[in-house]
């Protein structure tokens, strides 16, 4: 009895200290509660401001709903929610996985300007307000259930599998991007699709394995220890997995693309560089080096030139744009929109590797912190070029020639509309939208 006080004493302390180190490194916030949290949201969109709650909170709100929905017997809606605007009957009928994402919106859009008869698969919580317009038929449905897929393929000749989750868990994670490629796999057989276009990333490729300036191909090593690089990079190297052992299939006929980091219409302009914090933008890396990236516009314009050559049947193409210098970017993109004044801070790779190795003493010791390793730093410091050769010769499909002048007329006409640059492009979505290149 006379221990008991003591104990409970303890208990309290360190429950505690454990709430003020969780509340230092932003997973836990005190509830304002609704009458507080409800005019702060507003004041968020009219001044375009920062959001009470922190991104990473509400995707993990987001996420576990999806979890527990997920092991419903049945979604709470699924099937066709509005029907195309547009039908066609001489052009094949393409099923758009992943359709209200970043990628997923402009695939649909030059489908449907191209006279396709789409099919737009989205989940029942994704937000379709910018979908609605482009003429698709919208339909409910999850990736990771077997029998959403089914419906959605249902009357469709080729599948464009997008969908990927981006944030949340490892399990959420890696979950939907093998078990939805699995489905896209069966469905796809079992409905008698024509050709599946899966859009993987660059960062199923082993950097450890890579020099600097050696060029990035179709044929070069593929991540070996994917679980190192993060949710996103395993999630994606076992769906390719997936998609690499139906290359042989010719009924349907699959087609592997991998694009780099994926930017334009909307993309944060610091996405390419890292964090900001302040005035400070903390970049992992060096000035001089090559940024790898692709235009959302050319990257659907690939993905439809690769459905539309015979050229493409059961082979594997990079997609990207000829390299940028990180210097180059900073100082033509960066600088002449919203951010003319931010700071860059190139953060050697020596410094992040010695940071890496004190992180990992932490954790082990803390039992919690950064998971930084050799691997996820090289897939952002090691020096790399790429091209787009063996697409282009295929199917003479062509990226914008002056990627970083575009670049800086999108910033430029970002940093003068109402809405600024640092508000668009920043939730997590269903398809590629953080990291299509290399997430560390």
């Amino acid at each position: 009895m006379v221990a008991k006080p003591f104990q409970q004493a303890w208990g309290i302390s360190t429950q505690t200290l454990r709430n003020i180190y969780r509340y230092l490194r932003g997973t836990i916030l005190p509830y304002m509660g609704l009458r507080a949290l409800i005019p702060a949201f507003y004041d968020n969109i009219r001044n375009s401001g920062q959001a009470p709650i922190s991104q990473a909170l509400a995707s993990a709100v987001t996420e576990l709903e999806e979890s527990i929905f997920a092991g419903c017997p049945s979604p709470l809606r699924s099937g066709c929610y509005s029907p195309s605007t547009y039908v066609s009957r001489q052009r094949p009928r393409i099923l758009v996985t992943g359709a209200s994402g970043y990628i997923g919106r402009e695939v649909v859009k030059r489908l449907v300007e191209q006279g396709y008869d789409v099919r737009a698969m989205v989940r029942a919580s994704s937000n379709i307000e910018l979908l609605q317009p482009l003429g698709a038929e919208i339909f409910l449905g999850d990736v990771r259930r077997l029998e959403d897929v089914h419906a959605a393929a249902a009357g469709m000749n080729t599948v464009v599998h997008l969908a990927a989750g981006m944030s949340g868990s490892t399990e959420f994670i890696v979950d939907s991007c093998v078990r939805g490629t699995q489905n896209v796999a069966t469905a796809a057989a079992e409905q008698r699709l024509r050709r599946v276009i899966y859009i993987s990333s660059f960062s199923v490729y082993d950097y450890t394995r890579l020099k600097n300036g050696e060029c990035i191909t179709e044929n070069s090593l593929l991540e070996e220890r994917p679980e190192l690089r993060g949710g996103y990079s395993l999630g994606k190297r076992r769906a390719e997995e997936i998609a690499l052992s139906h290359l042989p299939d010719s009924a349907p006929a699959w087609t592997i693309l991998r694009p780099s980091l994926v930017v334009g219409n909307g993309r944060h302009v610091l996405s390419p560089l890292g964090p900001k914090f302040g005035n400070v933008v903390v970049c992992m890396g060096r000035a001089r080096h090559n940024l790898l990236l692709i235009h959302v516009e050319d990257l659907a314009s690939a993905i439809l030139h690769a459905m539309e050559s015979d050229n493409t049947r059961g082979r594997v193409f990079t997609v990207t744009n000829s390299p940028i210098k990180t210097r180059d970017y900073v100082k033509e993109c960066v600088r002449c929109g919203e951010y003319k004044r931010v700071r860059v801070v190139y953060v050697p790779y020596l410094v992040a590797r010695t940071g890496a190795l004190i992180a990992a003493i932490l954790k082990k010791g803390l039992g919690r912190g950064p998971a930084l390793n050799r691997r996820r730093l090289l897939s952002v410091y090691r020096n790399a070029d790429a091209g787009p050769a063996l697409l282009t010769q295929e199917t003479g499909w062509q990226p914008t020639e002056n990627l970083l002048q575009r670049l800086r007329e999108e910033a430029q006409q970002a940093a003068q509309s109402s809405v600024p640059t640092s508000a668009l492009a920043l939730a997590p979505e269903e398809d590629h939208t953080a990291s299509v290149g290399n997430p560390l």
